[in-house]
């Protein structure tokens, strides 16, 4: 079994001559227990140039993984999609959905999720998921109650500016407004997690 590349960004850790302060902590963090858990014989990440690549490798080494690692870029001609997902850390897929498109849209998944949902970078990551080739299964995994009423106003407002009226789903969540115009998804069963209804 393969696990998921992980899209890896060279600010996203802590570093020698970086400031320390709470992204990049989260980032570390979370590098830490992306390798302890993803699945296979062999780590998988995309970076954006190669560039981070030499970044990445020195901070999955410090971690003391010691799979080999494959990485891609975005950047260039390689192929990215070979792992069959690609994790992004936020809530946008900065590229990816367009570079996918020279490989086949089929190839693999997009799936970033929601931190911090409030700043500039990650509205305009919201934004470009109603104009990029984002397909039905690329997903955004929304962390709260909060980010996920904060997206689903975000492509609300985008639907209401938007002169052409795409048609295109964007979010399947069944009380989200930016789905409701687009489609009616199944009614699955409610599972309980860690005691929550």
């Amino acid at each position: 079994m393969t696990g998921p590349a992980l899209f890896f960004h060279a600010d996203a850790v802590e570093g020698a001559g970086k400031d320390l302060v709470g992204p990049r902590a989260g980032g570390q963090s979370f590098l830490r227990g992306f390798l302890a858990h993803v699945p296979g014989d062999t780590v998988h990440a995309v970076t954006e140039d190669r560039k981070a690549v030499d970044i990445l490798e020195g901070a999955v080494k410090a971690l003391g993984e010691t799979r080999p690692l494959s990485t891609r870029t975005l950047r260039g001609t390689e192929d990215f999609t070979t792992a069959g997902t690609v994790f992004f850390p936020g809530p946008g897929y900065l590229y990816a959905a367009w570079r996918r498109q020279a490989f086949g849209a089929d190839r693999c998944s997009l799936v970033g999720i929601t931190h911090t949902v409030s700043t500039r970078r990650v509205i305009e990551g919201l934004h470009h998921l109603m104009t990029d080739p984002v397909e039905d299964w690329d997903a955004i995994i929304c962390t709260s109650r909060a980010a996920h009423s904060i997206v689903a106003r975000q492509m609300e407002k985008e639907l209401r500016s938007s002169a052409t009226g795409s048609g295109r789903r964007v979010c399947r969540c069944r009380n989200c407004p930016s789905s409701r115009w687009a489609f009616t998804p199944p009614t699955l069963p409610r599972r309980t997690v860690r005691g929550r209804g």
